[in-house]
């Protein structure tokens, strides 16, 4: 029997790639931006998802951010919605590769995000249903046999087919570009055309909409406009899944055509052919550009200019000099000596630099940058010492420079250390400075001995997880884990040779974290801190094996919510502010990017997708209170921080390529 969704227990995941970087040789895909936005107000208004499950990426910037989206598969008990549109790429092994906005077209292997990746989070989630929806080109291309195609291109469908409970539904075969084709209503051809018919309706007596019987109208709408055809496989119970009800129910005549016809009850909202023009009961239209939809989103959760900010304390960071500036791709990292005399910066232009930090207040750069990786630098960490840097790259490999010298820095080895089989994604050096531990794409974290840099040795690995983020206790006896998929994990590496699990971190009692992407220890490893989405939660681990949460989950909040706050200003964060006097405000997506912890166990800073960072007074961790309105000066997300040794200087990398220092004042 067809059926809706569970609006709660219900998750959708949806990307969308319109831009690309110059010399990627993909060409722009605009329309894209509208497939997002139109689907997003679909499913809210007609599918009834509720409020903070539905997670909309636009332009990924790069294969971990595109995999960082994915983590409400982790979530979803019902049913599960993975949608992308974009430009969509043939492997050389013949899988699929999905692109983000840095994936280039001459050599799709080397940066685009196999689909195999998609699958196994697929067959990871514990969703009943699985419905997969792609707009992109060579979608169609590894069909199951006999429903778009055969031989030995044919996998992807056969493969998801193998799911219980999954149907696939794709846009176009290998040899003809879809996603760029423009629709009537300015979304793509066959994004456009789908959510049309499911606005709309079927001409039948079926009072909900299946996607087994959306499939046949779609294909003669797109085959009738000369598109190519769609496919669309499915097993199990996921054919009968609706995602609406059928608005044009009546009993059809025998001779009527099976194809969808006018409605005589039009839903809250519809697609203008400009552009959008997005309603919802007891909400003003409002008419968004494709341009304008795309600056919309891209800043979503940055702090809007001049909103109103109320009377207390001064700002508690203020910014030291200009922006670090050099590199010239976004900073992934940074990261202060043992001294606090150096920082080092990782960045997208797969060089290291090490900053003069002497006098803060006039930083300059030492010697030359640090190169030898061929991909991203995505994590720098310096060893306990200060003698030795790590560094971590997209390239699968990572490197140990000598940095006794900042000035006349070395790499320790011409050889990197490898073993990974996917990019690296955390480095981090234990405390005692006889470990360092590597977290991968490819569910690996490895082990290294580093008691003598010059000639360190792979000494263990724990298998089977994505992990973002790894920290260490200060006692070198824990190490911590921000998993993409599943939550904050907690392992025993006493013995780095043989770790062992302690515990997998268990949702709040407000269920807001069901999934990790960073974590820190406080100085004295009594409180793990973790971030999922726009929260941040805190952790009391003094028994590891039985943690339990402190107090309510920090909330970040994003744009949308300042818009509304600006009319109540005493909603606006000040001196004092808690969890609770937040509350109101709701939630959001997609805000927090990167965490520090003061080593002086003050302040907590917090970097989002748009701007800002924000600083917590975390003395209490049970209670942790705002310390004013958050600190802006970049002009992109921040995706780094850092403490001073001392906690009197903030560090900051960020999208727009630069680094920012931050005076902090003591609380």
């Amino acid at each position: 029997m067809a059926r809706l969704p569970d609006g709660r227990t219900s998750r959708a995941v949806l990307i969308g790639t319109s831009e690309y970087k110059p010399g990627t040789g993909f060409e722009q895909l605009p329309t894209v931006v509208g497939n997002l936005v139109a689907l997003e107000a679909f499913l809210r208004t007609r599918t009834g998802l509720a409020k903070g499950t539905i997670r909309p990426t636009l332009n990924p910037p790069d294969r971990k951010a595109f995999l960082a989206a994915l983590q409400p598969a982790a979530e979803a008990t019902d049913m599960l919605l993975f949608y992308f549109a974009g430009h969509g790429v043939a492997l050389e092994d013949g899988g699929l590769g999905l692109t983000h906005i840095d994936s280039p077209s001459e050599d799709p292997d080397w940066d685009t995000v196999d689909y195999r990746l998609i699958r196994q989070q697929l067959l990871r989630s514990p969703a009943q249903v699985k419905l997969v929806i792609l707009d992109c080109c060579h979608s169609a291309r590894f069909s199951s046999k006999g429903l778009m195609g055969n031989g030995e291109e044919n996998r992807l469908l056969s493969d998801l087919a193998e799911i219980e409970g999954t149907y696939v539904l794709t846009a176009t075969n290998k040899k003809r570009p879809f996603a760029s084709s423009i629709g009537a209503n300015g979304c793509t051809a066959f994004t456009g055309t789908l959510l049309e018919i499911l606005e709309v309706g079927i001409a039948s007596e079926q009072t909900h909409l299946t996607m087994e019987a959306v499939f046949p109208v779609l294909t003669q709408r797109l085959t009738r406009a000369g598109f190519p055809a769609p496919g669309a496989t499915g097993r199990g119970n996921a054919a009968s899944l609706a995602l609406t009800h059928n608005s044009a129910r009546r009993i059809r005549p025998r001779d009527a055509p099976d194809e969808a016809i006018a409605d005589d009850n039009p839903p809250p909202w519809h697609l203008s052919r400009r552009g959008f023009l997005i309603a919802t009961a007891g909400v003003a239209a409002t008419g968004l550009t494709a341009t304008g939809l795309s600056a919309w989103l891209a800043t979503r959760s940055a702090t809007i200019t001049g909103t109103p900010t109320p009377a207390g304390p001064p700002l508690t960071a203020t910014a030291l000099g200009q922006p670090l500036t050099g590199h010239s791709g976004h900073v992934n990292s940074v990261a202060f000596s043992p001294d606090g005399r150096t920082l080092a910066s990782g960045s997208e232009d797969k060089m290291i630099r090490l900053w003069n930090l002497t006098d803060p207040t006039h930083p300059s750069e030492f010697g030359q940058p640090l190169t030898g990786h061929s991909g991203h630098v995505n994590s720098v960490a310096f060893s306990p010492d200060g003698r030795t840097l790590a560094s971590g790259s997209d390239d699968t490999t990572i490197r140990l420079w000598n940095v006794t010298d900042p000035a006349y820095a070395s790499a320790l080895d011409r050889h990197p250390l490898t073993g990974h089989t996917d990019g690296l994604w955390s480095v981090a050096f234990s405390p005692d400075g006889r470990t360092l531990a590597s977290s991968s794409g490819d569910d690996t974290i490895r082990f290294w001995n580093v008691s003598d840099p010059t000639n360190a040795t792979f000494i263990g690995q724990i298998t089977g997880e994505l992990v973002k983020s790894l920290a260490f206790s200060p006692d070198s006896h824990t190490l911590a884990g921000g998993s993409i998929f599943q939550t904050a994990l907690l392992w025993n590496v006493t013995e780095p040779t043989h770790p062992t699990p302690l515990t997998t971190l268990s949702p709040g009692p407000m269920n807001t974290m069901t999934g990790a992407e960073t974590v820190t220890f406080s100085p004295d490893g009594h409180t793990l801190l973790s971030t999922y989405n726009n929260t941040v939660r805190l952790w009391n681990i003094t028994n590891p094996t039985n943690p339990s949460p402190l107090g309510n989950p920090i909330q970040i909040i994003d744009q949308q919510l300042h818009s509304e706050a600006a009319a109540i200003p005493s909603l606006l964060p000040s001196a004092g502010t808690t969890f609770d006097d937040l509350a109101p405000l709701g939630d959001s997506q997609q805000s927090v990017w990167s965490l520090a912890y003061s080593p002086d166990g003050h302040t907590l800073a917090v970097g989002d997708v748009g701007n800002a960072i924000w600083l917590w007074n975390v003395r209490d961790p049970t209670r942790p209170t705002a310390l004013g309105p958050p600190v802006t000066g970049h002009t992109s997300g921040v995706l780094s921080l850092a403490f001073s040794p001392d906690s009197h200087i903030l560090a900051s990398g960020s999208w727009d390529t630069t680094i920012r220092l931050w005076a902090v004042s003591n609380h």
